[in-house]
């Protein structure tokens, strides 16, 4: 496919796997991808050689795929191959693109999500396979966080987080200041359940946290949008 060429930045390891993961999206996802001019992919195959890219006035985003650590999670994981690591990366990336950041508290799951909504099945084994304690402690979270936020006055969830979504509700937000804004409403919910005695026991980790106040935030931005 000669729309294919302009991915060819993306290096001659990950070449080949960009039209094996798109073949397994239904043909409306591969056209919508392959006609979005302002996305392109590069890995650090590419650019470990020095080489110097120009890239179209019309490219907002790039996809950018680290090969030295795609392979070293292939060893030091059980049962992936190579191929199932480039998959699941490209794939996984493609769907942050597609998903955007506007609404992404939830970064990974939100992605494993558009993943199993649109990738007719054929990543389901691979997101279970690869994707890293991390994140699924991060999902486990995010669904105690949903569960937690629905018991919660739907006033008292307006009032002491609604501040915060109209923040990162702003236009022309970086990265650096969303962040700002989530880490102050996990710390937040911190505080507050530090005061319950809640955080002794040992799922209260750093992922789970993460997935908790996303799971709040969802919730909040839910109840924000009937009013």
């Amino acid at each position: 496919m000669d729309r294919l060429k302009r991915f060819e930045y993306c290096g001659d390891i990950l070449f080949p796997y960009i039209e094996k993961v798109l073949n397994l999206f239904s043909l409306e996802i591969k056209e919508a991808f392959l006609s979005d001019e302002s996305v392109q992919v590069t890995s650090s195959d590419k650019l470990a050689r020095g080489f110097q890219l120009t890239f179209s006035e019309s490219v907002k985003s790039i996809i950018y795929i680290n090969i030295y650590q795609t392979e070293k999670a292939c060893v030091d994981k059980d049962g992936h191959t190579e191929e199932d690591c480039f998959m699941y990366g490209i794939a996984h990336e493609m769907a942050h693109h597609f998903v955007g950041d506007i609404y992404s508290w939830a970064l990974e799951k939100e992605a494993n999500d558009w993943l199993r909504k649109w990738g007719q099945g054929n990543f389901d084994e691979l997101i279970e396979k690869i994707n890293h304690s991390e994140p699924k402690l991060e999902e486990e979270g995010y669904i105690d966080g949903c569960d937690w936020a629905s018991e919660v006055d739907e006033n008292d969830l307006l009032k002491y987080f609604g501040h915060d979504l109209e923040l990162l509700n702003k236009d022309r937000l970086n990265k650096k200041e969303k962040f700002e804004i989530i880490e102050r409403t996990k710390n937040k919910l911190y505080n507050h359940f530090k005061k319950l005695n809640m955080l002794e026991n040992d799922e209260w980790n750093e992922s789970h946290l993460n997935g908790f106040s996303f799971g709040v935030m969802e919730k909040v931005r839910e109840v924000a949008g009937k009013r």
